[in-house]
């Protein structure tokens, strides 16, 4: 879809400033930009001058959209610093409750009182938290120091209204932006899992060092959540290499999804989750109602993930930045 100068400005602009500032910031630059060309062609240049000559004045879209936002983007760029906010939440929101929680379930287990249980995993918990954003950020400032036409940049050449993309397309910085969120979830993951397996650091009550989840998942139900782990890293790069939204790549992670909450909740009702050497008891037992709480929580995420990758801004992101 062809659009005019001004309409691939206002559009290169919203697409790196907050979602809910787009439609005040949307008139507010379009009205700015339209007094200005009329200034001009009052003075006798033609409609096209004006209008380059306006967004020309008006300078790069990158450092337009920072100035809107009023962040300091000094190491995540005004391109980069929506979505590492995103995958920032995303990654922390899908691990820091979970692990508040079998940490805590784990400490009431080995005769810890409640206050203890509750509180003691804090430290842990905000631990991990603070690794997760130096994972996150460490990643997205290497994507932002290595992606072509930083707005940081100082080699940059000066910019002029023939930089902007001659049709609208979704924002490929973002899209790219899922596949990180995707790897660094993915590392994570990995990372714990290895840890636990390999240089387990939790204590039962005798003393001794030992992993937090029962061995004998590693015999099939690890291995199976890594492949789809890494299934799902290829689907976000061939959502990239589509270039837009379409049913197949819509269909492809639906049905992931439905697999991996399936084997989700599968293992955690009916599989022993935690070591019994750490923690044993009907709280641990496979199928207590613990679990069966896991497993609608599981299934709260995948549905809301799977709405929004249905809903119509998926579908057509250029239209709903221009909304």
């Amino acid at each position: 879809m062809t659009a005019t100068l001004t309409d691939r400005y206002v559009i290169a602009t919203l697409r790196r400033v907050p979602e809910k500032q787009r439609p005040e910031i949307d008139k507010e630059l379009r009205a700015a930009i339209a007094d200005d060309m009329d200034a001009r062609i009052d003075q006798g240049d033609k409609p096209a001058a004006a209008e380059y000559a306006t967004l020309k004045d008006m300078g790069d879209p990158y450092r337009l959209a920072a100035s809107y936002s009023g962040h300091n983007l000094t190491l995540i760029g005004p391109d980069l610093y929506p979505v590492w906010i995103r995958s920032l939440k995303l990654v922390c929101w899908a691990s820091l409750p979970i692990v508040a929680v079998v940490l805590a379930a784990i400490d009431f287990a080995q005769g810890r009182n409640v206050w203890a249980s509750v509180f003691g995993p804090l430290g842990t918990t905000i631990s991990v938290g603070i690794y997760l954003t130096f994972a996150v950020t460490v990643v997205f400032a290497i994507a932002e120091r290595t992606q072509p036409n930083s707005a940081d940049d100082k080699r940059r050449p000066v910019w002029t209204p023939e930089s902007l993309a001659v049709e609208i397309e979704p924002p490929s910085i973002t899209k790219w932006g899922d596949v990180l969120s995707q790897i660094v979830g993915t590392a994570f993951v990995v990372a714990a899992l290895l840890i636990d397996h390999f240089a387990p650091f939790v204590k039962d009550r005798a003393g001794h060092t030992v992993s937090v989840l029962d061995p004998h998942l590693s015999t099939f139900w690890i291995p199976f959540y890594l492949v789809l782990l890494a299934l799902a890293i290829i689907l976000e790069f061939v959502k990239v290499r589509v270039g837009r939204w379409r049913v197949g790549t819509a269909v492809a992670g639906t049905l992931l999804g439905l697999v991996g909450v399936a084997a989700l909740i599968t293992s955690v009702t009916t599989t022993t989750v935690v070591n019994p050497a750490l923690a044993s008891g009907p709280l641990f037992a496979a199928g207590s109602w613990m679990w069966w709480i896991v497993a609608a929580v599981i299934g709260v995420v995948w549905l809301g993930v799977t709405i929004n990758l249905w809903r119509p801004s998926t579908r057509n992101p250029a239209r709903s930045l221009a909304d």
